[in-house]
């Protein structure tokens, strides 16, 4: 393959701003203790309400007028919990935008901690003490206060978010490929009426797609505004002679896609896999649908499991044994040979105990589906079962906290890996087990 040129991901996520309306003010310095002003977490466009739970600068709002300083980005929890008190306090919000649909559980967790200082905010006016924050003013109302106190947290409450807002529409979120697991619990907080949609397919390097079906989390209608793609055969030699344009593309194949962009990538391999899916009958643009990271795997003694593979194996064998995985992460388990794949999971609510013996055999068996040879290396004892061990509840969200503020980033920039490979990330998960199964 051609030589690929890195984009810095850091920059381009950093450095994007939403702005509505026409008197946005403020300061933005990146690189000497970051000062964000006049962010009033609820923007309006038009007439619309949306709350956006990312780095934009939003309209001004007088009455909700605040500023943040961090030296680690400016998605911390002090930081959702500053976006969840200005959405709680409208209740005419018709849209829900977040990056990724972890940052919306994460939001419901901070809002479900904080729930009654929160309320208390809303009902006299005055932000509470967040680390980070400089306060400015908030207008008090006590309707709303009250309003929100009968509703209640969203703890585990079906459709709490359609309650709260009862004009929210939508939340736009990737909710695909790993992000996936997320979603059952994401909807069952919306509630039925609130369409979960993920927007775009896109990345740091280049815009790759839109959205297909409204309400079909993953499939996407291929452009070529941004850059120029071609398709590489995942089953293929990894060689230049093996990419094919889109009109060469066989429906049903796996592919990786590798863009040519117009701020100067050429060739560049994405890391993305996909399927394709067909055509679209208006105009031909390739309609895919994400399958996960090339080269996010782990590599057994006889056995390769991919993201995919890995995905579909723990969502599908854990629901009716131990429960829902709202998040969940992988590697080699060499505590005792023969070694194995041990899986942390986070779970919607706490494991029942009447199905918990059946679900590492479960989930043996939906390894077995993906990959032949599984099930022969594991009679054969040249494999262990897998082993499956719960982390407390919030883990996933602390572990986003706990990378952005090493790497100077923002929570909602941090994935959860599905293979980790981090050793020191490997004990950070290790210690938050409260049950092996």
């Amino acid at each position: 393959m051609p030589p690929s040129i890195s984009a810095s991901r850091h920059t381009l996520v950093n450095m994007l701003f939403t702005a509505f309306g026409t008197d946005v003010d403020f300061e933005h310095h990146w690189n000497n203790g970051i000062r964000y002003y006049g962010t009033p977490l609820v923007a309006r466009l038009g007439s619309k309400p949306i709350c956006q739970v990312f780095g934009s600068a939003n309209a001004i709002d007088p009455d909700r007028d605040c500023s943040i300083r961090s030296s680690h980005g400016l998605h911390n929890p002090s930081y959702l919990l500053l976006h969840a008190l200005f959405g709680l306090a409208d209740r005419s919000v018709e849209t829900l935008r977040v990056m990724f649909c972890t940052t919306l559980l994460d939001m419901f967790m901070y809002i479900d901690r904080d729930w009654f200082s929160l309320v208390d905010a809303i009902d006299t006016g005055t932000i509470p003490e967040l680390e980070n924050i400089e306060h400015r003013h908030l207008h008090a109302d006590p309707v709303r206060a009250a309003e929100l106190r009968a509703i209640g947290p969203p703890s585990n409450t079906a459709g709490w978010a359609k309650s709260i807002w009862p004009n929210l529409k939508i939340a736009p979120s990737t909710a695909s490929g790993a992000f996936s697991s997320t979603v059952p619990k994401v909807k069952y907080l919306l509630g039925p009426d609130v369409i979960l949609q993920t927007p775009r397919f896109s990345s740091s390097e280049c815009f790759i797609g839109v959205t297909y079906h409204t309400g079909d989390l993953n499939r996407f209608r291929v452009i070529l505004e941004d850059g120029f793609v071609e398709y590489l055969d995942v089953a293929s030699e990894e060689v230049a002679d093996n990419l094919c344009a889109a009109w060469e593309a066989e429906p049903g194949r796996h592919y990786e896609l590798v863009l040519t962009t117009s701020h100067g990538l050429w060739r560049y391999r994405s890391g993305d896999m996909v399927e394709l899916l067909g055509f679209a009958p208006d105009d031909g643009s390739p309609v895919v649908r994400f399958v996960g990271r090339r080269n996010v795997e782990i590599r057994l003694d006889r056995a390769l499991l991919t993201e995919a593979q890995l995905v579909q194996s723990i969502c599908s064998a854990t629901q009716d044994t131990i429960g829902q995985v709202m998040e969940f992460t992988c590697f080699k388990d060499i505590r005792k040979f023969p070694h194995t794949i041990g899986f942390f999971v986070e779970l919607a609510q706490e494991s029942g105990t009447t199905s918990r013996q059946l679900a590492k055999q479960r989930l043996a068996d939906a390894l077995s589906s993906t990959h032949q040879r599984i099930e022969s290396e594991i009679a054969c004892g040249a494999l262990g079962m897998p082993t499956i061990r719960v982390v407390k509840s919030g883990t996933f969200a602390e572990y986003r906290k706990w990378r952005g503020e090493a790497a100077a980033m923002g929570m909602c920039q941090m994935k959860v890996p599905v293979v980790m490979s981090d050793t020191i990330a490997q004990e950070w998960i290790m210690n938050r087990v409260e049950l092996e199964i």
